[in-house]
């Protein structure tokens, strides 16, 4: 820069500035790094006044989008999402007090020296085996075509058939906006065979609201149960719940929850009429999966005394009444209708795993996705589950009139053949 003419300003963002601080004989030591860009560029200094933010040695920022983020606790742990709050960190940082900076920093490196490469590498092998040890016992529960012929035999022989199904994840497949997902025609009209059998009784027990399943499936011969399990609607009947529920405790849950969904872009609060849904479908899964953690930890501290569940599903996280299951709800139909002959339940996550456990030894459940259950068999995808629907309506069409007797000795006879 020519001389007489007013200094320019150089500011230079780096991982390591010019200097490194050490701690030496229980003392803080400033010394000259031996590289990085800050160390390269100093010698601009005598044309421009510098400005250098970097690392010192004493100070740590961390994304909680990062996975060390749950290792390093003492680091000032920010959303990058969040240009506030990054810039609000930075600031604490370089006011920070330097026997704090220096406690952190401490504390961070010694947990990094115990937990090494050596003891890092051990657990992600270990993890690996763990993850091997599930592949094998999901291919033991995978539903091989002797099952599939199975439950045909057994569908087209029964007097009365039970088939309880959910329906976001097990009859279509999930989309980014859960408005989009309406039965399409194939659907329609697999539902519309299989209900319209005298000898089965369909019932979707789904999460969705009453209003949805009413304009969705309403015309089809098919039962409903709503918002898993809070109402329940009979072929032709009025819409049921269990007995009066609150709704008083939405007004103190929603703001936490609409809280969190602030801070992760995509995410969304639906409100059902006795239940909240926080939806991040959309959303970062790594960014997600850490807001869903932290909302639901807020959630539970009030969950007891307001008498509230708080339940995962697939990318979503649902508030509601304690006690409301879809298994609750199941029960009515189990116990209050006909002397079953053959019962079959598909679903898709951790709320039809309360459908599964209420169901008699011998029904058939099927899980839909390659994942740990309670169900008897699993099914990698909706296509799976709708082509297997298809296949028990084709054979009940051809199977005629059979006895009430051959259908129970199926039934019974079925638990083997379910693990083949």
């Amino acid at each position: 820069m020519r001389e007489g003419k007013k200094r320019g300003r150089l500011l230079v963002v780096s991982n390591r500035l010019p200097v490194s601080v050490v701690r030496r004989d229980g003392r803080i030591h400033y010394e000259s790094s031996s590289g990085g860009l800050a160390t390269a560029l100093s010698s601009l200094g005598g044309f421009a006044r510098q400005v250098w933010t970097g690392w010192s040695g004493l100070l740590h920022h961390l994304s909680e989008m990062a996975g060390a983020a749950e290792e390093l606790g003492e680091a000032l742990v920010v959303n990058p999402n969040d240009k506030d709050e990054v810039a609000g960190a930075i600031r604490a940082a370089l006011e920070m007090d330097r026997g704090d900076q220096a406690r952190r920093i401490t504390a961070m490196q010694a947990r990094l020296r115990r937990y090494d490469v050596h003891r890092w590498a051990g657990d992600f092998v270990d993890r690996l085996e763990a993850a091997v040890s599930v592949r094998r016992q999901m291919a033991a529960s995978r539903m091989t075509a002797a099952a599939r012929r199975e439950i045909g035999r057994q569908y087209a022989g029964a007097g009365q058939r039970l088939l309880l199904l959910d329906y976001d994840g097990t009859l279509v497949r999930f989309r980014e906006d859960p408005g989009m997902a309406a039965p399409d025609r194939g659907l329609a009209a697999l539902l519309a065979r299989l209900g319209g059998d005298p000898r089965s009784r369909v019932v979707i027990v789904s999460g969705r609201d009453r209003a949805t399943l009413d304009r969705w499936l309403g015309g089809l011969p098919v039962d409903m149960v709503a918002e898993h399990g809070v109402w329940t609607r009979e072929r032709g009947g009025e819409w049921r719940t269990p007995g009066p529920l609150r709704t008083d405790w939405m007004g103190e849950i929603r703001p936490i929850m609409e809280h969190f969904a602030d801070r992760t872009p995509g995410a969304f609060v639906e409100e059902k009429e006795r239940s909240l849904v926080w939806h991040f479908r959309r959303s970062d899964p790594a960014l997600a999966l850490l807001r869903a953690s932290e909302m639901k930890d807020a959630v539970r501290r009030l969950a007891g005394s307001l008498g509230l569940d708080v339940v995962d599903g697939n990318r979503v996280v649902e508030i509601k009444t304690a006690g409301i299951t879809k298994g609750r709800a199941a029960t009515g139909w189990i116990e209050g209708g006909a002397p079953w002959d053959f019962i079959l339940a598909a679903g898709d996550d951790a709320t039809d795993e309360d459908l599964f456990a209420a169901l008699p030894a011998q029904a058939w459940t099927i899980k839909v996705g390659m994942s740990p259950s309670r169900a008897r068999v699993n099914v990698e995808s909706c296509r799976e589950l709708r082509a297997l629907l298809g296949r028990l309506a084709g054979a009940a069409s051809a199977g005629g009139s059979p006895s009430r007797k051959g259908g129970r000795a199926g039934a019974r006879g079925a638990q083997g053949a379910g693990h083949a």
